[in-house]
Parts: structure tokens; sequence; C-alpha cells
């Protein structure tokens, strides 16, 4: 059974959720903004159920900015994993 990473492949994946994190943050940044904006002066009924439904839409923001940061932090270590199981086994090999 052979087993093969393509470490180039993996920094892109790597390269990729950081990128679509900085996206994702400066989206739901600019959305909360403009929500903030909305409810100056807004009160009722109307904007306690959207200011509940705000919360629970950022809430909900942040465990998906939260868990693609955890799969990129999980694909960097595989990155870094990598790299030293093939440099050990080249030590190996070379000794």
């Amino acid at each position: 059974m052979s087993h093969s990473v393509d470490l180039d492949l993996l920094d892109s994946v790597i390269a990729r959720l950081k990128g679509f994190e900085e996206f994702f943050v400066d989206q739901i940044t600019a959305f909360d903004t403009a929500i903030s904006r909305l409810q100056t002066g807004w009160e009722g009924d109307a904007a306690t159920a959207q200011a509940d439904a705000h919360r629970r839409l950022m809430a909900a923001a942040q465990d998906i900015r939260d868990g693609v940061g955890d799969m990129r932090r999980a694909a960097e270590a595989a990155h870094t994993n990598y790299t030293q199981a093939i440099a050990a086994n080249v030590a190996m090999w070379r000794s």
C-alpha cells in the first residue's frame, strides 16, 4: 500500500481557506455595520425580532469562521507533519 501527498496542492488548499476566512470576515463585518446603522433609532417588536435574528446569525457566522479556521489549522498541521515525515524518511535512506 502506498501513500502520497501533494504538498503543493495542500499549500493551495491552505491559501484558499485563508483567503475565504478573510473574505468571510470582511463580508460579515460589512453586514454587521449595515445592520447596526439600520437599528439606530428603530424600536418596537420588529426591531427586537430583527436584533434577535441578527445575534443568531452573527453567532452562526462565528461558528463558520471557527470551523474554517480549524480546517485551515488542520491542513497546516498536516503539511508540517508530512514535511517532517518526508525529511525523516529521506534522512533514513541516506544513512
